[in-house]
């Protein structure tokens, strides 16, 4: 999805570590410069976009119903109403798949974290929304958001729910890959980043968008990183989609943490969660860098099992 972006840094709030099966761990996140690249910036305090047919550049809005995997994650800070901060996938009806960046990222005023399942449109009453609370944000334990911004490896996190997801018609679950699948082919994000591509004057719309983007393999994305940065900060552990020869589609603020997906028939597969890119999102080509949910299946089942 086009765009724009600044370099944020995640606010580190105060975690614990918790040790999980096959000596793995997680942080659990209490519920309250010059480099090029970060972790797209969060959604909060950002004026939205209420224009009827507005649509990002190269996508296109997306309708009630087709992606009922799409999850809002949204904070409350006193004396506002709830503000989106990142997307996130449903993948088991207690729990919601984001990135270690958006765990952090809740600010330390905030008096509760929600997810909103079933929502298209940020403003709009729609039927069938449903909104619960998270009670607990489980970060991979190796992820390090004071390296770089918080730009690197391990950027996956897990919200558990208070209560469990009711599956409807705009309610549904997207399916987990393989253990260690390598994606291949076109793949489709989904989320309400930022549809402008100036830095300074970024658009944020209500309505979902969505837009078809091209895998770029590991060798290629790493070799285009690297001609930005000696510092090279893609890991084989990340997935990036392009277009690399051209300029206009990528993900961007207020993406974060959100679903790529490809589709197994009727199925949804979450083959990425948006992670980072290069600071000028959709200005210039650049992939767009996720974390690839395939490399993590074993971390995703111990937090499910443990906790």
């Amino acid at each position: 999805i086009p765009v724009n972006m600044f370099l944020a840094k995640a606010l580190v709030l105060g975690c614990a570590l918790a040790a999980i099966a096959n000596g793995a761990a997680v942080k659990e996140i209490r519920v309250p410069s010059s480099y090029p690249f970060a972790t797209w910036p969060l959604g909060l305090d950002k004026d939205r976009d209420d224009g009827i047919g507005f649509q990002i550049v190269g996508g296109n809005d997306a309708y009630l119903g087709q992606f009922p995997h799409q999850v809002s994650m949204q904070v409350t800070i006193p004396g506002y109403k709830p503000q989106h901060l990142c997307g996130g996938t449903l993948i088991a009806r207690q729990w919601v798949l984001t990135a270690a960046h958006c765990a952090y990222g809740v600010p330390s005023s905030a008096s509760r974290v929600d997810v909103v399942l079933g929502i298209t449109n940020l403003a709009a009453r729609e039927s069938g929304v449903q909104r619960i609370q998270v009670t607990n944000m489980l970060v991979h334990g190796q992820y390090d958001p004071n390296s770089n911004g918080g730009v690197g490896p391990y950027d996956i996190a897990m919200l558990k729910l208070a209560s469990a997801a009711t599956l409807s018609s705009t309610v549904k679950l997207a399916q987990l890959p393989l253990a260690n699948a390598i994606p291949s082919g076109w793949s489709t994000l989904s989320g309400w980043g930022s549809t402008s591509k100036s830095r300074n004057r970024p658009v944020y719309p209500n309505q979902l968008q969505t837009a078809s983007l091209p895998i770029v393999d590991y060798s290629t994305c790493y070799k285009f990183v690297g001609q930005r940065s000696s510092d090279n900060p893609l890991a084989d552990t990340n997935l990036c989609t392009g277009p690399i020869d051209s300029a206009g589609l990528s993900s961007c603020s207020g993406d974060s943490g959100g679903p790529l997906i490809q589709q197994s028939g009727s199925n949804a597969v979450v083959i990425g969660v948006v992670s980072w890119g290069l600071g000028d999102c959709g200005s210039v080509p650049f992939p767009s860098v996720y974390t690839r949910v395939s490399a993590y299946i074993n971390w995703i089942q111990q937090v499910l099992s443990q906790y």
